[in-house]
């Protein structure tokens, strides 16, 4: 069972209330330090004899429950014996290297614990798990006081790996709003970026430091002990900081590159969530506006084991750019400011290829209207992401025709085994829905504009 619940609702308190209804020897395992650690109080805390399995900590193997690193069990060939496994952040088991562990608990009951069963690769969690339980919602954990709302700042759209402003501009301009730096997780594109603008922050009088997947831990250990204490009032990182991570007193998240996958945008989100004293929202400062196409915060959100992308369900939000708040989408005028939201005028397919958007122009703004030459080269475009973000092919062919108001001619042209990759997961996903192998077969046909030959059915 893969059990899914937003970041801060407590999924490890979740797994060690398990011990308590499952029999015999348990393992409890994760990828990172401060998981293990973590889970191995948390379990103690109940009252369970705990052993841990990692460099780090001195080893118990004749405690009943073992906590331990997926890496070491790699590392060291060992398996310690268990009836059932807890898996902590799951959506990592498609990993070559961690599949390869939980290979050797096929018979063991194993219970998956993460906020994103999605993976950047689209691989799919069905290999390993066979039921996806939704443990509770955002607005569950809203109106219970479990997660605090999220006022979010950002562009009018999705402006992918640019940004809309520079991060040291926008922070300071938070700060009028927010207070005087507020203690913040900052997300850079690259290592290089995130040192430089912890230096510039720095430079700039607001105590700033930056963390690698290479930071020694005893570092690692210093430089977060003084951002709790507050010593560190921005704390930059790539990925380093999306999992594993506790500091509910953090009250920003700053974005300062694009976020294309949800998972990572979810859990990025997620670190500055938690309740905390004297914390009545959270912020998100998003440069890039990546919450356009992953949804606000605090959206409620439909999963899948399938490898479908997450996305946003249940009563329609909306951000309000004058203070920020995250309201129902009908609401007007801002219940929290009033500011009185315009109409919009509907407005085109945006179109992200600079000379596709020149020749749109040049024909008098209709799509329609350009050569077949600019047509192939967006159609090749957006086949080339659809895969790179592990999407049917339908999604390319859905772009295609929003923009141009016609199918596109080249499907026929893709290669055969793709094809028969896509069968093979329109199959899969008939399966895991129950449905028919006729609705895989009409979705093919809708897809490529003919039916999978009869030697695949």
């Amino acid at each position: 069972m893969c059990l899914v619940s937003p970041t801060g609702s407590g999924k490890t308190r979740m797994g060690c209330e398990l011990p308590l209804r499952l029999q015999g020897r348990g393992l409890w395992l994760a990828h990172r330090t401060e998981l293990i650690k973590q889970a191995a109080d948390r379990l103690r805390e109940g009252g369970f004899e705990v052993g841990m399995v990692s460099p780090e900590f001195a080893p118990d193997p004749w405690a009943r429950i073992q906590v331990a690193s997926l890496d070491t069990l790699a590392a060291r060939g060992v398996r310690p014996a268990a009836d059932w496994v807890i898996h902590d952040e799951c959506h990592h088991a498609m990993a070559e290297t961690y599949d390869a562990v939980l290979e050797s608990y096929r018979q063991s009951v194993l219970v998956g614990l993460t906020a994103t069963p999605q993976r950047r690769d689209g691989k799919a969690l069905a290999h390993r798990f066979d039921a996806l339980v939704v443990a509770a919602t955002y607005s569950q954990l809203l109106r219970e006081g479990h997660i605090v709302p999220c006022r979010v700042f950002r562009p009018d759209e999705y402006l992918g790996s640019d940004l809309a402003k520079e991060p040291l501009v926008a922070y300071q301009e938070l700060e009028r709003i927010a207070g005087r730096a507020p203690l913040t997780f900052a997300f850079a594109q690259t290592v290089e970026k995130a040192r430089e603008y912890a230096d510039e922050f720095s430079q700039a009088g607001i105590p700033s430091a930056s963390l690698t997947a290479k930071t020694p831990k005893a570092e690692r250990d210093d430089i977060l002990e003084r951002f709790k204490a507050g010593r560190i009032r921005v704390l930059w990182n790539v990925y380093v900081l999306t999992e594993g991570v506790d500091i509910p007193q953090a009250r920003v998240c700053l974005l300062a590159r694009g976020v294309s996958h949800a998972g990572p945008f979810i859990q990025m989100c997620g670190r500055v969530l938690r309740p905390a004293e004297g914390k009545t929202s959270a912020i998100l400062l998003d440069l890039s506006g990546a919450s356009h196409l992953h949804g606000l915060p605090t959206a409620d959100r439909d999963y899948a084991l399938d490898g479908r992308v997450i996305t946003v369900v249940g009563e329609p939000l909306k951000n309000c750019p004058k203070c920020g708040a995250t309201i129902p989408a009908a609401e007007n005028p801002c219940g929290v400011c009033r500011f009185v939201f315009q109409k919009q005028e509907r407005r085109g397919p945006k179109i992200w290829d600079l000379e596709l958007r020149e020749a749109v122009e040049a024909v008098g703004g209709n799509a329609a209207d350009v050569s077949i030459e600019h047509k192939k080269k967006e159609w090749e475009r957006l086949y080339k992401l659809g895969k790179e973000r592990g999407y049917a092919v339908g999604w390319a062919e859905f772009n295609y025709r929003n923009l141009f108001g016609e199918k596109p001619q080249w499907v026929r042209e893709i290669p055969f085994d793709e094809k028969k990759a896509e069968w093979t997961r329109l199959l899969t996903t008939a399966q895991q829905k129950g449905y028919k192998a006729g609705w895989a077969a009409y979705r093919f046909k809708a897809a490529f504009g003919m039916y999978p030959p009869r030697s695949w059915m």
